[in-house]
Parts: C-alpha cells; structure tokens; sequence
C-alpha cells in the first residue's frame, strides 16, 4: 500500500514536470512569434489543449480522485521544474525556434528569388539565357 502511495506522488510529481515543460514550450512560442495581439486567445486554447492530457492523464494514474496531496504533489513537481531547469530548457527552446524561423525565411526568401529572378545566384531569367 504504501508503494503504491510513493508511485503515486512520484507520477504526479513528473505531471507537475511535464505541465512545466509544455508552459516553457508555449512561452517560447509566444515570444517567438512577436506581438501579443492574441495573448488571451492563446492562453484559452493552450489551456484548453493541456487540460484534456492533464486530465485524462489523472484518472489513468489515480482513477480520477482529487485530493489534497494529488495537488501538493503536481505543485511540486511543477515548481521542482521551474525553479531548477526553467531557465536552460526555455533557452534551448528558443534557440532551436530562432534557427527554425531562420531556416523557413531564408527558404522562403530562396524561393522567392529563385521564382522571380530564375536562379538561387540571382541571374535574371531571360528568353536569351535559356535559349542560346
């Protein structure tokens, strides 16, 4: 029985954990992509999105049954994250959506050239390039 406690505390605390990790996730996001125009927006559908896991993911652990050390315990674990690897994982998170975003602009840019000007080196595409 009291295994079975510890267990429990223990894959609330890696709930709390991983809540943490998805709010880094949705904060990288959000400072990637500029102005908060939205914010509230966002905040409602992130939310609403992570509620549906958090919840299913709570009855499957502990049969649906809230209690005072269930919240203790996803507390903790969510401030265990946020106290000890915040700070690194939202900065590599944000490195690797800063590369990302480069990569899809200067794709796009590529494209963009390759489209109205015929080649990645910036040769215009004339009648007289292609047929000599």
């Amino acid at each position: 029985m009291m295994l079975k406690q510890i267990r429990l505390l223990l894959s609330l605390a890696g709930l709390g954990l991983l809540t943490g990790l998805a709010v880094d996730v949705y904060r990288a996001f959000r400072q990637v992509l500029g102005p908060r125009i939205l914010k509230a927006i966002w905040d409602f559908v992130f939310w609403t999105i992570l509620s549906f896991p958090l919840f299913w993911l709570l009855l499957w652990i502990n049969g649906g049954e809230v209690r005072i050390y269930v919240l203790v315990s996803g507390a903790a674990g969510y401030f265990f994250y946020r106290h000890f690897t915040d700070n690194r994982v939202r900065r590599f998170i944000l490195k690797g959506l800063r590369g990302l975003s480069a990569g899809i602009k200067r794709a796009i840019v590529l494209s963009h050239r390759f489209c109205f000007f015929g080649c990645p080196g910036g040769i215009p595409l004339k009648p007289e390039n292609i047929i000599k």
